[in-house]
């Protein structure tokens, strides 16, 4: 009994640095922000390790408080994030029947009268981090935002809630498939709790209306339906990841030696049909160059927490490097990607999330921009893993959000160093050998 009110006072602890993270602090108080990530963690951690150790709770507990900690994400308006106000922006222009792929949001503002028949109001205008960019978001989350849009068409908060409850549907079926995945594959049952009650997952998913969450969901129903050998629907799950977040793309090259060439082929024929059919209703050659054009500048003018990109810039001092080192990247990126794809030791369904996750690390090593969020398809793949780098990765990831704490937005370079360096020294080091409780119940290694 102790042990268990122990434990609920870590989980109120818990919810009450969520909850202040949520509704309270701003990202401009850093301060503030890095207190409260820190206590959070802390009780996190120390859930974990009294479950894990002593069983204080049953996993029926855990349950409902990853659930309620799902519902708070759900009702609050994101505090750490303003990629939302594009989202209700693209979202109002479809229900007016205009493609927002085919204008910059700074076009409509030329014309008042215009922007407000379309509901684009100033407030709006102001909250987007891109408005000279074209939008780039797959026909997944333009349906998303179209129907929020449509239910609550002058109410930015209401068409969020709608977002979030997509978020929040696809967050329940993540935690039902990874457990059916991890019970399937004989993985110990432990590592749920891992992604049910992460912080990350929970601030920059449903807390922050980050759609990796609902990747996240396409791509374990991915794995679910290619572990029942259903080759078509698999190819359907993957399709629906691909349409909400075009990174899946980068898992494709892993099917070769799984599936063979034939039914690799079988099945990247379903995905291209798919994909084309669920690109028809936003399609044109406007749409395409401009989607493509907007790939180009997200990939050769933006940067934001990278590694090996910040060594090459500060290495090689010349104008609009970017520009011209960012397509070598690219290529380095995919050819690293199909050596590791060939060079896999035993490649297995079983072990497509251990290799999905090592490719996505390839892809964020050369990447100019890793914002936390693009760190949760990570920790959801290492759930299938004894790697813990992913979690750790997750919690020092916090020292990014020090670019806000000024305005013009000003990174610290400093961090940014400490964060990688850190995260090096895990994956060199790896100290989740020595606690064997985080990867198999019975406290022995796999």
């Amino acid at each position: 009994m102790k042990l268990r009110i122990i434990w609920w006072i870590a989980a109120g602890v818990f919810l009450a640095m969520l909850c202040a993270i949520l509704f309270v602090i701003p990202r401009t108080d850093t301060p503030s922000l890095w207190s409260a990530w820190t206590v959070l963690w802390s009780s996190f951690g120390f859930m974990i390790w009294e479950h894990l150790q002593k069983s204080a709770v049953p996993l029926s507990w855990i349950v409902v408080l990853a659930i309620l900690a799902r519902a708070l994400a759900g009702i609050s308006l994101p505090s750490l994030s303003d990629d939302y106000f594009r989202f209700v922006w693209d979202g109002r222009l479809w229900t007016h029947g205009i493609n927002p792929f085919m204008e910059v949001p700074s076009f409509y503002m030329q014309d008042p009268a215009l922007a407000s028949r379309l509901g684009l109001s100033q407030t709006l205008f102001d909250g987007l981090n891109s408005p000279e960019f074209f939008t780039i978001y797959p026909p997944i989350l333009q349906g998303v935002f179209a129907l929020s849009a449509w239910i609550f068409p002058d109410n930015i908060y209401g068409a969020v809630l709608i977002m979030k409850l997509f978020l929040f549907l696809g967050e329940m079926t993540s935690l039902y498939l990874l457990y059916r995945l991890l019970k399937a594959w004989g993985i110990p049952l432990s590592r749920w709790i891992l992604y049910a009650l992460n912080p990350l997952i929970l601030l920059e998913t449903i807390g922050n209306v980050h759609f990796e969450g609902l990747m996240i969901t396409f791509l374990l129903a991915f794995l679910w339906l290619l572990h029942q050998k259903r080759i078509g629907w698999a190819a359907a799950a993957f399709t629906m990841a691909v349409c909400t977040k075009l990174l899946p793309l980068m898992f494709m090259p892993l099917l070769l030696r799984r599936l063979g060439w034939r039914q690799s082929l079988i099945f990247g024929l379903l995905v291209g049909g798919l994909c084309i059919f669920l690109f028809l209703p936003i399609f044109d050659r406007a749409t395409l160059l401009h989607m493509l054009d907007s790939v180009d500048l997200y990939f050769s003018k933006f940067e934001f927490n990278a590694s090996l990109w910040y060594l090459i810039r500060e290495m090689i001092q010349y104008e609009n490097l970017l520009t011209t080192v960012g397509p070598y990247l690219g290529i380095s990126t995919v050819l690293l990607i199909l050596v590791y794809t060939f060079v896999e030791n035993q490649p297995t369904l079983a072990n497509l999330p251990r290799a999905m996750m090592w490719t996505l690390g390839i892809y964020l090593l050369f990447a100019s921009i890793v914002h936390p969020w693009y760190l949760t398809t990570l920790v959801a793949m290492s759930m299938f893993t004894t790697y813990r780098w992913p979690i750790f990765w997750g919690f020092i990831v916090a020292i990014t959000y020090t670019t806000y704490r000024v305005i013009p937005y000003d990174e610290w370079l400093l961090g940014v160093l400490i964060e990688y360096g850190a995260v090096i020294i895990w994956l060199l080091v790896r100290p989740e050998k020595r606690f064997s409780l985080l990867n198999n119940d019975s406290g022995k290694e796999k």
